[in-house]
């Protein structure tokens, strides 16, 4: 959950609590008899004849779609995201583990890249999908540059992941994207 989505939360949640603490206080005032009498009472004769009013059915309708895709949101805000996470590197054993850090590693990456003859300017980042870690890296080059030599060098770099993180090398996607101007 991300800071500002549990930021929302507390506020939600003292609101509604501040607000059912009142209603419940003044509940209880109001069956004793202690709450004063603030103003003329509230005259809601209006209410029946509106809820038969054609558009009543419509905007109870519309009010109840609003109220649970609202909830489906701030259910799916909640869902735990899966991040990619370590790999242990070759030499881990009884001694200890090594790991490698799958974001620092796809920073790596797009720091080689970048470095490429030809290339303009790369990312990559780890990612979770289907609950498999994959990295993926990114070269943009020059619409002038030598596409063989940035596929040959992008191929070098996911040769290179692949040796210094066996044996739990997650899959690599490489793709060369070509800058417009």
């Amino acid at each position: 959950m991300s800071r500002r989505l549990a930021g929302w939360d507390r506020l939600v949640s003292l609101v509604v609590g501040l607000a059912l603490l009142v209603s419940g206080v003044g509940a209880i005032a109001w069956y004793a008899g202690r709450l004063p009498r603030v103003g003329p009472v509230l005259d809601v004769g209006w209410l029946p004849s509106t809820t038969h009013q054609q558009w009543w059915p419509w905007a109870c309708a519309g009010t109840g779609v609003v109220l649970v895709v609202l909830s489906l949101r701030w259910l799916v805000a909640h869902l735990p995201h899966r991040r990619p996470s370590t790999v242990a590197l070759d030499g881990s054993g009884q001694d200890g583990r090594l790991e490698a850090d799958l974001g620092v590693v796809a920073d790596q990456a797009a720091q080689a890249l970048a470095a490429l003859p030809g290339v303009t300017s790369s990312t990559a980042h780890a990612a979770s999908e289907r609950g498999r870690d994959v990295l993926e890296l990114v070269a943009t080059m020059s619409r002038d540059g030598d596409l063989a030599t940035v596929a040959a060098g992008l191929d070098e770099t996911v040769g290179h992941l692949g040796r210094v993180l066996a044996p739990g090398c997650p899959p690599v996607r490489g793709w060369v994207r070509v800058s417009r101007s």
